[in-house]
């Protein structure tokens, strides 16, 4: 289903640009700070963080993409979100940090391109178990509309 909101991709990129502005400001207090834990200006509940989200979220609906491989592998990407973490809970980043930088480079893009994968395959059995669940609601919801006509 389609939403859409009444505001020009113009707008939505001078604001995210406005965000990004702040977020680097705000990362670059963090810093000269010595703040030593993970700066506030990247942790996910950070207030910017969630509208750069948004707008990137108003930015992308606001494109018609007619591939059926990207929407089929786009599906997966809030998987991922929800997954990564956790996925790299289990790389020794200390090490990975200290190795050569091609190595490291590669290794980071194989475990991003591992978690993807995997983010796919547990969104495809999401999909696969819930949609004879949600095929059952929505003919239960025409059923009731049209009764009520």
């Amino acid at each position: 289903r389609r939403i859409s909101f009444d505001i020009s991709k113009q707008k939505i990129i001078f604001y995210s640009s406005i965000v990004v502005i702040l977020l680097t400001i705000w990362s670059y207090v963090d810093k000269i700070s010595g703040y030593k834990i993970e700066p506030n200006s990247l942790e996910y509940c950070n207030p910017l963080v969630i509208s750069e989200a948004v707008l990137l979220f108003l930015l992308f609906s606001k494109f018609d993409i007619k591939s059926k491989i990207i929407n089929k592998l786009s599906a997966a990407c809030f998987t991922m979100y929800l997954l990564h973490t956790l996925s790299y809970s289990f790389i020794n980043v200390e090490w990975l940090v200290n190795i050569n930088g091609l190595l490291m480079f590669i290794l980071i893009v194989l475990f991003g391109v591992i978690t993807f994968l995997i983010s796919f395959l547990v969104d495809n059995i999401y999909r696969l178990m819930l949609n004879p669940i949600w095929n059952r609601i929505e003919f239960i919801l025409q059923k009731n509309s049209y009764r009520n006509r």
